[in-house]
């Protein structure tokens, strides 16, 4: 049954059904970039608009912040991550897909996972607030190295190299420091 209330509900199931297919017919413990292009090549074949690793330019105002990478953009609205770990969604997993919902302003993302035995995929709508989306998003922009300074638009789009320092929020550590990739956003 179609719940008015969940945003692009109809194609989140055919997303889901084209990861399914995907799970049931390739081998397991393949790397995520197999799943990915075989979940892209899928997606396409049941006539979604679907762009691999789409990269999108992320601002705070008139501040540039990086380039994002989704795994997935869907019909130019929805946000897929798909990942091929062995172990269930965590609360990072979920930080990760409702910072890029924050940071995009899509309505809807999905986290598929290739790589349990049983196919794991979670619809994630965005809170209510996204406020301090900036942070949360930080661990996963790609930005050049700038010795601290930051970035801010410039004409069509382009981004150009400001003098004034963007500090890091205190919870995002550096780019030249190495990540504990276990910390849990608390979000």
């Amino acid at each position: 049954m179609i719940n008015p209330n969940i945003p692009h509900q109809e194609l989140t199931y055919s997303i889901i059904g084209c990861a399914m297919r995907v799970h049931r017919r390739t081998q397991k413990g393949l790397r995520e970039k197999h799943y990915q292009r075989a979940f892209d090549a899928e997606m396409i074949e049941s006539s979604l608009t679907t762009e691999m690793e789409y990269p999108r330019q992320i601002y705070d105002g008139q501040v540039w912040m990086g380039i994002l990478y989704l795994d997935h953009w869907v019909n130019e609205g929805i946000v897929v991550e798909d990942k091929a770990v062995n172990y269930p969604m965590t609360d990072k997993d979920k930080a990760q897909i409702i910072a890029y919902l924050a940071s995009t302003g899509a309505k809807v993302g999905l986290f598929i996972n290739f790589g349990r035995s049983k196919l794991e995929y979670h619809r994630i709508l965005p809170p209510k607030s996204v406020q301090g989306w900036q942070q949360h998003i930080q661990p996963y922009l790609w930005r050049p190295k700038t010795n601290g300074r930051g970035w801010t638009r410039g004409s069509a789009g382009t981004y150009e190299e400001t003098h004034d320092e963007l500090p890091l929020p205190p919870n995002i550590q550096s780019q030249n420091e190495e990540e504990d990739s276990t910390d849990v956003i608390d979000w």
